[in-house]
């Protein structure tokens, strides 16, 4: 597992529980538990959680996941719905797109072909 996978999974796992174990966590996800440390404070350095002695807590308001996390999930789906988007739009056409990840991969194909 990657690192933003495993950020990811660990802010879902997070959102789920309210409150994770280091050590449960490393189990869970065999990984070593200094990488299960290294991986929480980096997410509350970005003010995703709040770190705890021996784990992490979810803060008290819900923040959405940043995109660089949720584009991680699916994305050969995604870059494969970019692909087939982008074969569909020819030269001079306009189009519009809203956020997203999918959208996001749908612009990254259009503007590199």
């Amino acid at each position: 597992m990657d690192r933003y996978a495993r950020h990811n999974t660990l802010l879902e796992l997070l959102a789920e529980r309210g409150r994770l174990d280091v050590d449960d966590v490393a189990a869970e996800l065999a990984v070593s538990a200094a990488t299960v440390r290294r991986d929480l404070d980096h997410l509350a350095e970005q003010q995703l959680l709040t770190r705890t002695r021996g784990g992490a807590a979810a803060h008290s308001v819900s923040y959405g996941l940043p995109p660089r996390y949720k584009s991680v999930g699916r994305s050969a789906e995604k870059q494969r719905i970019g692909g087939a988007a982008a074969a569909l739009v020819r030269r001079g056409m306009v189009i519009g797109l809203n956020g997203g990840t999918t959208t996001a991969e749908v612009a990254r194909a259009v503007a590199t072909r």
